[in-house]
C-alpha cells in the first residue's frame, strides 16, 4: 500500500474511533457538570482527571479552594474522565458510611491493590455479609483487655526511642540534635503491631517484611492506569477467589508472612504471658463465630501489618510536629503528665490513659490532633446500586426544589468524601476556627457541634471512619499506641521546628506524609530539633 493510502486509513481509523469517544465524555459531562459544579480541566489532565493535581498539590490547598469556591458538593474528574461526585455534607456522609452503607463499596482498585499484595481472604477486600464475618472475628484481638495486656509492650518500644535519643543528645556538643523522626517512628509502630498482635519483632528480625512494608507505602493503590483498569474488571469478579500475585515483592511478603504465623502458630499454645493477639484468634474456640482457615489468617496478618502501622506512624508524626509547632501546649501537655506522676509517685500505665477523666488535657490534644491531622485526606465509596441521598445543604447549581433535598447517584458512581479538608474541619460543623488546634474546644463539652450529630464515631469526626468499615484497631492506635508513645517522649524531650525548614503535607500512598519545601525530591521526611529536658 502507498504512504498516501497509508496515511488516509490512519486518518478514518482516528476519525472513527475519536467520533465515539468525543460524544461519550460530552455526554457524560453534560450529565454531570450541569448539575454539580466542577473545576476546570487542562489539557494535561483530559486522561486522568484531577487526581494528579491533588496529588501533586500540598494538603490543606486544593479540597479547601474547592470547598470554598463550589460549596459542600461539587464534581471531579478521574481517569478515563470518571465522574466523582465530592461531598463534605455531614448528613450526606452519615448516609454513605452507615445508614445506607449497605448500597455503597469500596472502590475495586483499591481492593484489588490489597488484594494483590496480602491476598484476598482479609477484611480490606471484603465487603457485605463477608466482610462482617472477618470484623466479627478479629474484633477480639482489639478489645480493651487485649489492648491492656500489649501496652507494656508499647512501653518499652517508647523508652528505648528515649534511650537512643538521649544517647545520641548526650554524645553531642550540645544539649540538644534534629532527627528525622519519621522514619524512628515508623519502625517502632511497625514493631508495636508485629510484637503485640504476632509476638515478633520486625526490627530485630533479618526478613525482607519491614523494607516491603516501607516500600509499599510510597505506592498508592489505583492512581496507576493499569491499576484502575484492572479495578475496572474486578467488579466482574468474585473476591472469594485468592488471586495469584504477579509482584515479585508480593510473593515474598506473603512467604515471609506465612513463616512467621507458623513459627509462632508452633508455640502459641503453650507459652503463658501476652499471647499473639491475632494467633490466638485461629486457636480459639468461640460459639457462634464461624472459625477461619490458615490462608485467611495469612492474609489478615499482612493487612493488620499495612493497615495498622502506617496510618499510626502518621498520627504520632503529625502529633509531635504540633507540638514542636506550638509550645505553649506543648508546655502545658508535659505539665500535667509531670504533675500527675509527682503526686502518685509512679510511672504512667494503660489505665490512665484510658480514661479521660484521668489526664484530661491529654484527652483533649489527642482529640483535636485527630481531628484536624488524620491520616487520610478522603473517605472512597461507589454506589452499588441507583439511589437517593438526602442531604441538608443543596448543591450549588442544583435545579432541584423543594423541603427535602437529596442528591442522585447512579450505579457504579465513584463518592469522596473529603476528611481533612472536609468534615473535620468544616467551619459550617466547627466554627471559624475549625483548622487550629484548640484542646479547649473538648473540655465541659455537652453535645457534639452543629451537625457534627451526623458522624456517630467517637469523637462526632471521621479520623477513622464511620459505620461498619470504622477502623477495627482505632483504640489500640489512639488510646494504646499513640498516647503511649507521646507521653513518653514528651516527658523526657521538648520539641521544637528544626531551623531553616518548613514542611509541607503531600497525599503519598494511601496516607498524609510530609516533605521538606524546596526538596521534595529527597522524599518523606519530618526533621524536628529533640532538647533533653
Amino acid at each position: 500500500m502507498s504512504a498516501p493510502g497509508v496515511l488516509l486509513g490512519l486518518f478514518l481509523v482516528s476519525l472513527f474511533t475519536s467520533l465515539p469517544l468525543y460524544r461519550f465524555t460530552r455526554r457524560v459531562r453534560s450529565a454531570y457538570t450541569e448539575r454539580y459544579p466542577a473545576p476546570p480541566l487542562t489539557i494535561g489532565s483530559l486522561i486522568w482527571g484531577h487526581m494528579p493535581d491533588v496529588r501533586r498539590a500540598v494538603v490543606g490547598t486544593r479540597y479547601t479552594e474547592w470547598r470554598n469556591k463550589f460549596g459542600m458538593m461539587y464534581c471531579l474528574r478521574g481517569p478515563l474522565y470518571e465522574p466523582i461526585i465530592v461531598t463534605g455534607e455531614p448528613r450526606a456522609a452519615f448516609n454513605i458510611l452507615k445508614y445506607m452503607s449497605e448500597n455503597f463499596e469500596r472502590l475495586p482498585s483499591s481492593r484489588m491493590g490489597m488484594g494483590l499484595w496480602f491476598g484476598s481472604k482479609q477484611q480490606f477486600t471484603a465487603e457485605g455479609t463477608e466482610h462482617r464475618r472477618m470484623r466479627l472475628y478479629l474484633n477480639h484481638a482489639f478489645t480493651y483487655k487485649a489492648t491492656r495486656e500489649v501496652s507494656p509492650v508499647i512501653f518499652n518500644l517508647a523508652n528505648q526511642l528515649c534511650s537512643h535519643w538521649k544517647h545520641t543528645i548526650e554524645n553531642g556538643e550540645v544539649n540538644s540534635a534534629t532527627f528525622d523522626i519519621r522514619e524512628p517512628i515508623l519502625a517502632l509502630t511497625l514493631d508495636a503491631i508485629s510484637m503485640t498482635m504476632l509476638k515478633h519483632n520486625m526490627s530485630a528480625s533479618m526478613g525482607k517484611t519491614a523494607r516491603i512494608l516501607r516500600r509499599i507505602t510510597k505506592k498508592p493503590f489505583g492512581t496507576a492506569l493499569f491499576t484502575y483498569l484492572a479495578g475496572l474488571f474486578m467488579r466482574l469478579l468474585s473476591y472469594g477467589v485468592e488471586l495469584p500475585s504477579p509482584i515479585r515483592a508480593a510473593r515474598v511478603l506473603r512467604g515471609e508472612i506465612r513463616a512467621i504465623a507458623e513459627d509462632g502458630w508452633a508455640n502459641v499454645a503453650e507459652e503463658s504471658g501476652m499471647h499473639a493477639k491475632i494467633l490466638d484468634l485461629f486457636y480459639s474456640k468461640r460459639p457462634k463465630v464461624e472459625p477461619i482457615s490458615k490462608a485467611e489468617m495469612f492474609s489478615h496478618i499482612g493487612s493488620v501489618l499495612f493497615g495498622g502501622t502506617e496510618p499510626m506512624a502518621s498520627v504520632i508524626s503529625e502529633y509531635l510536629y504540633e507540638m514542636a509547632r506550638l509550645p505553649e501546649i506543648q508546655s502545658k501537655l508535659r505539665q500535667e503528665l509531670l504533675d500527675f506522676c509527682a503526686k502518685h509517685q509512679r510511672e504512667l500505665d494503660h489505665e490512665d490513659l484510658m480514661y479521660p477523666n484521668v489526664l484530661p488535657y491529654l484527652d483533649c490534644v489527642t482529640k483535636e490532633i485527630l481531628r484536624v491531622r488524620p491520616p487520610h485526606t478522603v473517605i472512597t465509596r461507589y454506589a452499588t446500586k441507583d439511589i437517593d441521598i438526602p442531604i441538608d445543604f443543596q448543591p450549588r447549581k442544583s435545579p432541584q426544589k423543594g423541603l427535602f433535598p437529596h442528591i442522585f447517584v447512579k450505579a457504579g458512581m465513584r463518592i469522596d468524601i473529603p476528611v481533612r479538608e472536609g468534615v473535620n474541619v468544616d467551619t459550617i460543623v466547627w466554627g471559624d476556627d475549625a483548622h487550629e488546634i484548640v484542646p479547649e474546644r473538648w473540655m465541659n463539652i455537652k453535645s457534639p457541634p452543629h451537625r457534627s450529630y451526623y458522624i456517630h464515631a467517637q469523637g462526632n469526626i471521621l479520623t477513622f471512619g464511620d459505620g461498619p468499615d470504622l477502623c477495627i484497631g482505632r483504640m489500640f492506635e489512639t488510646r494504646t499506641c499513640s498516647q503511649i508513645v507521646v507521653s513518653t517522649l514528651i516527658m523526657n524531650f521538648i520539641f521544637e521546628p528544626a531551623e531553616g525548614v518548613t514542611l509541607d503535607f503531600y497525599q503519598v500512598g494511601d496516607t498524609v506524609k510530609p516533605k521538606i519545601r524546596g526538596r521534595e525530591r529527597q522524599g518523606v521526611q519530618l526533621p524536628l530539633r529533640v532538647r533533653k529536658l
